[in-house]
């Protein structure tokens, strides 16, 4: 599907639920991507922010509709069991908080503090996967707990309910 010019990475630009997510999360999580959880086993991408787009070194179009897990990231010093937390947090809708070295576009690697939060509709079934990625290297300590790392709050409280009628977040 091609991309819609001035949308900011929306592969569906009617969907208004998938529009007030981006537009809540845009200024407190700037490096992030939005997966779809109805389209297993690969939950494609369908909103990157522009943070994500620089932090991975990627344009836009070579990140829309890729896995959700962003294995595109994955690099020789990404652990095992990291990728297969992730993959699990995925499927069974669950949140994961990691630090995890990842590899930008240019094969150089960076540690990041990966958040993956399901984000629940008015009914409470997980529609999106929000996977914020924060850029830990400057900090970043073998010995330390991924939670240390989270520096603004000490528990993302991203799994709300999204009023679907107005621009309300409850």
């Amino acid at each position: 599907m091609p991309l819609m010019s001035g949308r900011k990475g929306l592969m569906a630009p009617q969907n208004n639920f998938l529009e007030k997510i981006a537009k809540r999360f845009k200024g407190t999580h700037s490096n992030f991507v939005l997966g779809n959880a109805a389209a297993p086993p690969y939950y494609p991408i369908v909103y990157c922010s522009d943070g994500f787009c620089d932090l991975a070194g990627l344009h836009r179009a070579d990140i829309m509709q890729q896995p959700a897990a962003c294995s595109f990231l994955w690099g020789p010093g990404t652990e095992t069991d990291h990728k297969a937390s992730i993959q699990a947090a995925l499927k069974d809708q669950k949140e994961l908080k990691l630090s995890v070295q990842f590899y930008i576009k240019s094969e150089s690697p960076f540690w990041c503090l990966l958040d993956i939060v399901p984000i629940h509709n008015e009914v409470g079934k997980v529609v999106l996967f929000l996977l914020s990625y924060k850029d830990i290297t400057d900090m970043y300590t073998p010995s330390r707990n991924a939670s240390i790392y989270s520096l603004e709050n000490t528990k993302m409280e991203m799994d709300m309910e999204f009023d679907m009628d107005t621009e309300q977040v409850g």
